[in-house]
């Protein structure tokens, strides 16, 4: 056990040779037993677990020769002459310590210097926050902080921001003893002095000036608010534009900072916020009312007599409870609040402050770099690896420190072999930390979200685990609700109190008004790591298997409502009771797979990684028409060679046919016609061995479509008329049109130009009797090529405009540009120029929206010969 009374009489006697005895007797005898050991019991013991952690017979046994080395003051060691007690103490502590290093310098393998620094730095800091609420320690809390601010004229700015952030530090050490219980109260720490500027602050100038348009006395916002993600950079805002309109002259009074601890477990009540700001406001103790109400009474009396302004950066505020009481009345005093949740019953302005974008959050690195090495240039060599870098932290500035931290401490290090690094990794969020030497034991950007996440009640915990295990990049609130097992309503209010604490977020609406959400990235991987511990609690894998499930059946309706088809389902799944229909018609079905096409593909991908055969086998297939006509081909052929992946290793020949049939046409499209002409082969081989002679002609159809690619015309002539036999046979209309509508284009491409017109029209009489507008649209596209071949150029002309008109209707824009490019070629040969012109740039505008390169040159140079004709 450490003699506390040993180093309590070692501190007497340093305050004595201070010449600052009025110090000494104001703590001597039974206030002195009270107050001063249970300050130094604390600072030892602080020191020694810090020094010694996990290590419990190790710290004892550190505390013990500590207090070997203060039972005697010995007469050589009597440092007197300091200009502050803070530098006698330190000094002090460092000459009584260093002897137990020996010859080596360390003691059980510690560093005495580190030790001396350690002990010096805790025991002033107890004294001077223990001082705010003991009377007996008062007067000597008051030396200190007199000292500092004397200090703060004499030394460099880091030594001072090394002795701020020590004293805090303490704070929150002494306020987290007294929230387990050792004493009654907590302790609130109010800064006359803003805290120190952090590594690095750019990309803030709109938010910067945000702000201070609000802060200037001429506004009348009494309260501004700074809401946004924990790590987003909040505090530091609000800390430099206290700076800057101090600088401007505008709060003469003073500038005070208070951290409220909003999310923390040493949480400051509004009643002790307003004692310390009525402290820091130079109302002596003594003059403090008992009553909280009486308190904030004359917290507002005081703020209303002073004739000069005063700004109070409220920080880390919970909720508006807990800031409210600070606000001033009457005068020309403002707040600045901060907080990680959305206060909107607080009367003032708002502002969200978002993550950098990636210039700002480089630039945020090369400054950071630079403070600590003016011409280090890494960066600015390497920005595109920094935005790698920046990518990667999501442009959290809290993440980016982290970042920056590594890089100054390792000069060699490169931004590309870093970003390599974090790449490498399971998850960003592992890896974004630096060693500082705290042994905090967590990652301080998992840190900064652990305080948000542990104030959320169990249901939104269990929503916020459980959403970061969707696929895609968002989740709408019924896929929540599915998810969750939770009626909408109770999903979409735990998703809006899961943004209003800034640990979710609206997503920008694709393209549906349904509200989608989404999480910060590194949110996202913080919740993913909860998720995994809670994942049986949670009942996670039952909610995927029904989102799977809620996937697949709307997929499904969707895809019913684009082919225009009716009757029962196809699957089994069917949608939770408390799920009602998304869509109603064929354009909120579009919308529908507009809004989910990237979480629907995500979905094939996770069912794959997760085991989930069945999805992977069934989901594919009803998104090939949607993906098919937007010409998401990148999406077809993941989806679809997932299928074929599964189907294959487990024997389904059946899909495994089926995903081939699919895969072919988009083959095509994308180029690889070799690979086009295989799969649709494979698929027509694998139907014929099971007898599927419908499928085999799906088949043949897809293959006549590859071989007429490849110009090898008379094949497949004979490819389709095998397919159109089957499907007579079959009776299938519908199909039979179809084979005969791409039996047309190769008897186009074998210079069989009437043939190919009469097939054509006889696939566009049963398009339009059977009620397919698509398909009637695609073969008035087929048929003006014949036509066009034929010089029958007006009635080119008319097929292209009702083919426009019928691809306008089903909302496809790449086949409508295609149709307006045919119009805009067949209106020019016949002398319609203004019209051509129109239809040429409609059909320029469209393949410019849809990112159709080839199109669109295709169709600006139809359109310059147009002109060029004309003049």
């Amino acid at each position: 056990m450490f003699l506390v009374d040993d180093l309590t009489a070692w501190l007497v006697g340093v305050l004595a040779d201070q010449g600052v005895k009025q110090l000494v007797n104001a703590t001597l005898g039974d206030d002195l037993q009270r107050a001063l050991p249970a300050v130094i019991r604390r600072a030892v013991d602080l020191t020694t677990t810090d020094l010694c952690p996990d290590d419990r017979e190790r710290a004892d046994e550190l505390a013990r020769l500590i207090s070997t080395r203060f039972r005697k003051r010995k007469p050589d060691l009597l440092l007197g002459g300091h200009d502050t007690v803070v530098e006698a103490l330190r000094a002090s502590v460092a000459s009584q310590v260093t002897p137990l290093g020996g010859d080596r310098g360390e003691v059980l393998g510690i560093s005495v210097a580190v030790l001396a620094d350690k002990l010096s730095e805790q025991l002033i800091g107890e004294i001077e926050v223990t001082g705010l609420r003991d009377a007996p320690l008062e007067a000597l809390a008051n030396r200190l902080t007199q000292d500092r601010i004397y200090l703060q004229g004499q030394r460099t700015e880091a030594m001072l921001t090394r002795l701020e952030q020590r004293s805090a530090e303490a704070v929150a050490r002494l306020d987290a003893d007294l929230a387990g219980g050792s004493a009654p109260g907590a302790v609130a720490l109010t800064l006359a002095e803003l805290p120190a500027a952090t590594g690095g602050f750019a990309g803030r100038e709109d938010d910067l000036a945000w702000v201070l348009e609000r802060l200037d006395p001429a506004q009348a916002a009494k309260a501004i608010c700074l809401a946004g993600l924990g790590g987003v950079g909040k505090s530091t805002l609000a800390i430099q534009a206290g700076r800057a309109a101090r600088d401007r002259g505008w709060f003469a009074g003073e500038v005070l900072f208070i951290d409220l601890h909003g999310y923390g477990e040493q949480r400051l009540e509004p009643g002790q916020a307003i004692d310390a700001l009525l402290r820091a406001l130079g109302v002596p103790r003594d003059r403090l009312p008992s009553e909280p109400r009486e308190r904030e009474r004359l917290y507002r009396s005081t703020l209303a007599q002073l004739d000069r302004s005063v700004l109070i950066i409220a920080d880390n505020a919970s909720s508006e409870a807990q800031v409210s009481p600070l606000l001033p009345g009457a005068g020309p005093h403002k707040v600045l609040v901060t907080s990680r949740d959305t206060l909107a019953a607080l009367s003032g302005p708002l502002r969200e402050v978002p993550v950098l974008d990636d210039q700002a959050a480089v630039d945020l690195l090369d400054e950071a770099l630079r403070i600590a090495r003016p011409d280090d240039d890494r960066v600015a060599t390497a920005r595109e690896s920094a935005a790698r870098l920046a990518r990667q932290c999501g442009g959290l500035p809290l993440a980016l420190q982290m970042v920056a931290a590594v890089l100054k401490a390792d000069w060699t290090l490169q931004p590309a072999e870093l970003a390599d690094d974090l790449a490498a990794g399971a998850s960003p969020l592992d890896r974004l930390t630096y060693d500082d030497g705290s042994e905090s034991g967590m990652n301080p950007v998992a840190a900064a979200f652990d305080l948000s996440y542990r104030r959320l009640d169990e249901r939104d915990a269990r929503v916020f685990r459980l959403i970061s295990s969707a696929p895609g990049p968002d989740i709408s609130t019924t896929e929540a609700a599915v998810l969750a097992a939770l009626p909408v309503r109770e999903a979409r209010s735990a998703l809006a109190r899961l943004a209003k604490a800034h640990l979710a977020e609206a997503a920008a609406a694709r393209a549906t008004p349904a509200p989608r959400w989404r999480m910060h990235d590194l949110v996202r991987a913080y919740a993913r790591r909860l998720s995994d511990e809670h994942a049986t609690a949670d009942g996670r894998e039952a909610g995927l298997d029904q989102l799977f499930g809620y996937y697949l059946v709307t997929a499904t309706q969707a895809d019913r409502y684009l082919r225009g088809q009716q009757g029962s389902m196809m699957y089994a799944w069917s949608l939770p009771t408390t799920v009602e229909p998304e869509f109603s018609d064929r354009n909120g079905a579009l919308s529908w797979l507009d809004a989910e096409r990237v979480s629907l593909v995500a979905a094939v991908s996770a069912a794959l990684a997760s085991g989930r055969d069945p999805v992977v086998l069934d989901l594919p297939g009803v998104l090939t028409t949607y993906l098919y006509w937007h010409r998401h081909f990148d999406d077809f052929l993941n989806t679809m060679s997932a299928a074929y992946e599964v189907a294959h290793r487990l024997g389904e020949v059946d899909y495994e046919a089926m995903a081939l049939t699919s895969l072919s046409p988009v083959l095509r499209e994308v180029g690889q016609f070799e690979d086009a002409v295989d799969a649709a082969r494979s698929a027509a081989t694998l139907y014929a061995l099971t007898g599927d002679g419908y499928n085999r002609a799906l088949a043949l159809t897809n293959l006549g479509i590859a071989l007429r690619d490849r110009q090898e015309f008379e094949e497949a002539i004979t490819t389709y008329q095998d397919a159109i036999g089957i499907f007579q046979q079959a009776g299938d209309q519908l199909n039979e049109a179809t084979a005969q509508m791409n039996l047309s284009m190769a008897l186009t491409g074998a210079g069989r130009f009437e043939e190919a017109v009469d097939a054509c029209n006889e696939a566009l009489g049963v398009f339009r009797e059977l009620g397919y507008p698509d398909r009637e649209a695609a073969a008035l596209v087929n048929l003006a090529e014949p036509l066009h071949w034929l010089r029958r150029t007006d009635e080119v002309a008319d097929v292209s405009r009702r083919a426009a008109n019928l691809f306008a209707a089903a909302g496809d824009r790449y086949n409508e540009g295609v149709a307006l490019d045919n119009l805009c070629v067949a209106l020019g040969e016949t002398g319609h120029v203004a019209e051509a012109v129109g239809a040429g740039e409609r059909a320029i505008a469209i393949f410019t929206e849809t990112g159709e390169q080839a199109a669109l040159a295709k169709a600006r140079n139809h359109l310059a010969a147009v002109r060029a004709a004309s003049t």
